[in-house]
C-alpha cells in the first residue's frame, strides 16, 4: 500500500488547471481536482449498493408490512382497503424514500463514470496505484441524498407508528 509520503505528484501541472477549466466552462462551477488511486475509482463506480442502504430499504419494506397490517377493509366492493391519514402519508414518504434511494445510486453511477472514463482513455489498462485527477466533491451530491433519504424513512416511520399508537392505546 501506498503512504502518502510515497506518492508522486505529476510533474505536469497543467493538467489539474486544464481540468478544472474544462470542467467550470461546461457546467458553470468552480470545481476542483485531485489525485485519487485508480482502485478508488474503480471499487467506487463498481459498488452498487452499500450494507446499509440495504438495511435502510429492508426497514422501507417492514414500513409498508406495519401500513398494510393496520388497513381497514377486506378489499371487497362492499368494503374497499382504506388507510387511515396516518398511514398514507407514512407509506408516501416511503416512497419518496425509494425514490432518493434510486437518484443517489443514479447520481453515483453518473458521477464516477466520468473519472473511470478518463482513466481508461488516458491508459488501456490502469494499475490499482495508478493516480488519476477527480473532483474533490464528487460524493457530496450522494451524502445529501443519503441524509434525505434517511430522514424520509424516519419521517415515514413517525407517520406510521402515530396511527399504531392511537389503535393500541385509544
Amino acid at each position: 500500500m501506498t503512504t502518502p509520503s510515497e506518492i508522486k505528484e505529476p510533474t505536469d501541472t497543467t493538467e489539474p488547471k486544464r481540468l478544472e477549466r474544462t470542467l467550470t466552462e461546461r457546467f458553470g462551477i468552480n470545481w476542483k481536482v485531485s489525485l485519487t488511486k485508480w482502485s478508488t475509482i474503480r471499487d467506487t463506480y463498481s459498488s452498487s449498493t452499500g450494507t446499509i442502504s440495504t438495511q435502510l430499504r429492508t426497514y422501507a419494506l417492514a414500513g409498508f408490512a406495519i401500513v398494510w397490517l393496520f388497513k381497514t377493509g377486506d378489499g371487497s366492493v362492499a368494503s374497499p382497503y382504506v388507510l387511515d391519514e396516518n398511514l398514507l402519508i407514512g407509506a408516501m414518504t416511503l416512497i419518496v424514500f425509494i425514490g432518493l434511494d434510486m437518484l443517489q445510486y443514479l447520481y453515483k453511477i453518473i458521477a464516477w463514470d466520468w473519472p473511470r472514463r478518463n482513466a481508461t482513455e488516458e491508459k488501456a489498462s490502469p494499475d490499482d496505484e495508478d493516480l488519476f485527477y477527480v473532483w474533490d466533491q464528487i460524493n457530496s451530491i450522494a451524502t445529501i441524498l443519503f441524509g434525505l433519504k434517511v430522514l424520509a424513512l424516519i419521517i415515514g416511520y413517525v407517520w406510521i407508528f402515530r396511527h399504531v399508537w392511537a389503535v393500541l392505546y385509544p
